[in-house]
């Protein structure tokens, strides 16, 4: 008896709280305008090429970005991309060997200097560095060059045809970096930490350290 009373009353309790939860939150959802995101992890780095935690990944995103992007239904959206490059605009070459990127005109980094083709090629290099411990480095698998065709192109081309082709620079796995900040983080050279310039407040890691 004692039991089935005990029973009835936490059965009690939690529809109480239920009703009061339903009643505090009626309306649309993130009606507000802020939306929270709890990971059972503060974010360490701000470097998604050193880190494969999704916490470091979806902060870093925040103030990198890749060229394009997937959507909630799988699409294809350029983000710093003019295009999405494909078979049909001519941005994915017929053989399928190479992918070519143009970026949007006009993007600047925080410290107002432009966005180019060679920031790309740089963080091509940088991640598929030998030496740098690169955590997305499938992202380039087969990646035989990356070159600038003149300051927005960037032509990636792979050893052998490449089904889908968008690994480099696609997804918040892969986004661009900044070739002039990271110009002395690269591979095993990487002297220390130290504020970078990516908005808001961009602190450089170790990206390596030989003991």
């Amino acid at each position: 008896m004692l039991l089935k009373t005990l029973l009835l009353g936490a059965i009690a309790t939690t529809a109480v709280a239920s009703t009061a939860m339903a009643d505090g939150h009626e309306g649309e959802r993130a009606r507000d305008g802020e939306v929270k995101i709890i990971y059972w992890q503060a974010p360490s780095i701000l470097n998604p090429y050193l880190s494969g935690g999704t916490k470091d990944i979806e902060s870093a995103a925040l103030v990198i970005e890749p060229m394009g992007r997937y959507d909630q239904n799988g699409d294809m959206v350029p983000y710093l991309a003019a295009e999405i490059p494909t078979v049909e605009n001519g941005g994915v070459s017929k053989d399928l060997t190479s992918i070519t990127w143009k970026l949007k005109e006009g993007l600047l980094w925080s410290d107002g200097s432009a966005v180019t083709s060679a920031d790309l090629v740089f963080t091509a290099d940088y991640c598929m560095d030998p030496e740098g411990g690169c955590a997305q480095l499938e992202k380039f698998d087969g990646v035989v060059s990356v070159e600038a065709i003149d300051t927005l192109t960037t032509k990636v081309t792979f050893k052998e045809a490449k089904p889908n082709p968008y690994g480099p620079f696609m997804g918040g796995q892969s986004p661009v970096i900044q070739a002039a900040q990271f110009a002395d983080c690269y591979g095993c050279t990487c002297t220390g930490v130290y504020s970078g310039k990516l908005w808001p407040n961009w602190y450089r890691p170790i990206c390596c350290n030989r003991l």
